[in-house]
């Protein structure tokens, strides 16, 4: 059930939260419960305010702000011109800078499932979007992590425009893995699904 595994917990992550504030505790245990069972931006943070509002003795240091839980990046966007659209490279190694934090802390490899598929933005646009998404099917079952997302009034023309800066950034992290707290990780991918 599914307090069973709110309950749960492993060695890692008492091992993290021992060396933990209770502020940090608490972010630290949010950011894994909005992973879990992903409420929207907005919940999270009206979970915040309403945990301060009611104790704020004890969780007046909490931020209010869902975005600073999940650790929301806020760099500018860059996009890039991929015709007849544009196209935003998350990147991998971004993902997978949020991911590894939430796996065991004895994980020496990642396997890689991408998904590439197009999708009308409505029935009455020609609008499509085009993700690039990532799974970790074994270590993270049913959460899926976009790398990457092409916009436009319809499907990118050159196959190769559209895939570059995936496709390079995928070569370097096959050929020399992805450095994370001063340790390599291995990175495999099993596989691609694409429409």
């Amino acid at each position: 059930s599914s307090d069973d595994t709110l309950g749960s917990s492993t060695s890692s992550d008492d091992e993290i939260l021992g060396a933990l504030d209770d502020i940090s505790q608490m972010k630290y245990g949010l950011r894994n419960w909005a992973i879990q069972f992903n409420p929207s931006l907005a919940s999270v943070s009206g979970l915040c305010r309403t945990l301060r509002d009611i104790h704020p003795q004890c969780f007046n240091s909490l931020p209010v702000d869902g975005r600073t839980i999940m650790r929301t990046p806020r760099e500018k966007v860059t996009l890039s011109d991929v015709h007849p659209g544009h196209y935003l490279d998350i990147g991998i190694g971004t993902q997978l800078k949020y991911i590894i934090p939430l796996l065991p802390a004895s994980i020496n490899s990642v396997r890689l499932l991408f998904n590439i598929d197009g999708v009308s933005v409505s029935e009455s646009s020609y609008a499509q979007l085009w993700p690039i998404l990532m799974s970790l099917p074994g270590e993270l079952k049913n959460s899926v992590f976009p790398v990457g997302i092409y916009g436009g009034p319809e499907k990118p023309q050159n196959v190769g425009s559209f895939l570059r800066l995936f496709v390079d950034e995928l070569k370097v992290l096959l050929a020399e893995g992805f450095t994370f707290n001063n340790r390599v990780i291995s990175v495999n991918v099993i596989g691609f699904c694409c429409d």
